[in-house]
């Protein structure tokens, strides 16, 4: 810019009155008020000017040229346009952008529908087929590494045993996940469990080495359909009331024919299932109702506390059943199906102090009763917030049908629904004589659920071929099974006994 200035001789100062001297003034262009200064070029050198103008800006001003005055008007002119026109194509390619990202957004949900749609209509031809290997072939398409391990895995990866996660997709759509864990296996028969009413898979984990897993086996857990971790299905979601519309019937004939099924696909082998509580109504309505599929998968099946006649039951839930037509509404209407949704917070009410802990033991003591004797503080405030977990209405329903009635029957539809579906006024009851697998039996002493004289009478009425063995635990109520401070001692030893003498061919 110095050569604009060539030729001017000092600034003199000018007194009051004179103007400047022409010769200390720039030299004139023809347009003054298109002049650009190395203050203007930089100030339109920003971020919209594409690379090629900006190129062309610094070769200019490194040029040197003079008479930069003369080109202004041009050169700014090119550049007010190309300015507009870079604007312009950002503003296009934005409005194309966000026109393409809906597109594809659709585009996805579209071919999600369509894929599960086309899913459902294989499992629903496979399932009125009876082909189990194209339901399996259906699962594998499902299973592999989720976005997130289930605390579950979290737990037992700690242990350093082997861990899996496999998803298993029912004949009616719902994907249930199921845990798998074991190291260094030794023997070959897979241990099946089946976790009871508002539990999951943690409450067999969660308690390190009090817990049923830890002992060398491989060991599946099962996490029934509505539970925290088995929340998938092909097209409904939890928003749906139809999702909910499900009950121990089909978690016996879906859910656990599914997952037997599939841990003999794996394992080649036969199992042991261990029910707990509403594990063992599902187990035992499965093998009456599929006899052929569970001869096949199972060798034998374990029930801890069995709940199926309910004549002496003494629990709360028998004397408020009478009630569910009530409030099964009010469930619906609050939680869209889903009784008593889990929530973290709810246990913090009971921790963290010892008198928080025994005052909601008082009010377990109505409902599962309580053997305070055996609480464990250690581990009660690991309980009682991970083991709760949701349970559909129809569950509660069929149970209420069950306690009212005392009779192990299928579920009551009314007296129109039931000619239309068993053709008779009332539902027929599951008939034990139809029971194949051999069953064995651990009954709480102090339990008031699944009462001696029940568990007593459930075993009597088995067909001889079924019976084999009846333990009763001293001192033991109903949640013991999994919660006591010493099931090390009293329960697993029992247990693991049982197991062996069953593989062994006992009976």
């Amino acid at each position: 810019m110095k050569k604009l200035f060539n030729g001017c001789r000092k600034e003199k100062r000018c007194t009051s009155g004179q103007r400047p001297l022409p010769a200390c003034q720039p030299p004139q262009t023809e347009n003054r008020h298109l002049r650009i200064t190395k203050f203007d070029l930089e100030k339109v050198k920003n971020k919209y000017i594409k690379d090629k103008f900006r190129k062309e800006l610094r070769n200019r001003v490194s040029s040197g040229v003079g008479a930069l005055g003369r080109h202004g008007a041009h050169l700014e002119a090119k550049i007010s346009t190309q300015t507009a026109r870079a604007l312009e194509d950002k503003k296009e390619q934005q409005s194309i952008y966000q026109d393409l990202n809906k597109l594809v957004k659709r585009a996805v949900r579209k071919d999600t529908r369509v894929w599960t749609a086309t899913l459902a209509l294989r499992a629903q031809s496979a399932a009125e087929n009876k082909n189990t290997r194209e339901l399996y072939q259906i699962t594998k398409n499902l299973r592999g590494k989720t976005s997130h391990q289930t605390p579950t895995i979290e737990i037992v990866s700690k242990w350093r045993l082997i861990s899996k996660e496999y998803n298993v997709t029912t004949e009616d759509g719902y994907i249930i996940t199921v845990e798998r864990l074991y190291k260094n296996l030794k023997k070959n028969t897979p241990i099946i469990i089946g976790p009871g009413i508002f539990m999951n898979s943690l409450a067999f984990v969660n308690r390190g080495k009090k817990s049923l897993v830890n002992n060398g086996y491989d060991v599946w857990i099962i996490n029934w359909r509505g539970t925290r971790f088995s929340r998938g299905h092909i097209s409904l979601t939890t928003e749906d009331r139809d999702y909910w519309n499900m009950g121990i019937h089909k978690m016996a004939l879906y859910d656990l024919k599914a997952i037997l099924n599939m841990v003999h696909e794996e394992t080649r082998h036969k199992g042991i299932y261990i029910g707990y509580s509403m594990g063992t109504t599902i187990g035992m309505i499965y093998n009456i109702k599929e006899q052929h599929s569970a001869e096949k998968t199972l060798r034998n099946m374990v029930n801890l506390a069995p709940v199926a006649l309910t004549d002496h039951s003494k629990t709360i839930l028998k004397y408020l059943s009478p009630l569910w037509p009530v409030i099964k509404p009010l469930v619906l209407v609050l939680w869209n199906g889903e009784v008593l949704p889990y929530n973290k917070r709810m246990g913090k009410f009971c921790l963290p102090y010892p008198f928080q802990m025994k005052f909601c033991e008082l009010i377990y003591l109505p409902i599962l009763g309580t053997t305070f004797s055996l609480m464990d503080p250690l581990t009660y405030p690991i309980t009682i917030t991970q083991n709760r977990d949701s349970v559909p209405y129809g569950t509660i329903e069929h149970y209420s049908q069950i306690f009212r009635s005392n009779r192990f029957q299928e579920f009551n539809y009314g007296l129109i629904g039931n000619m239309l579906k068993y053709k008779q006024s009332k539902p027929p009851l599951y008939d034990l004589n139809k029971l194949s697998v051999p069953e064995t039996m651990f009954v709480g002493e102090k339990d008031i659920v699944a009462t001696q004289k029940d568990a007593r009478n459930l075993y009597d009425n088995l067909p001889d071929k079924s019976k084999c063995g009846y333990h009763l635990v001293t001192n033991y109520g109903h949640r013991d099974f999994f919660a006591a401070k010493n099931v090390n001692d009293v329960l697993f030893p029992r247990l693991l006994h049982t197991i062996t003498q069953l593989e062994s061919g006992k009976c």
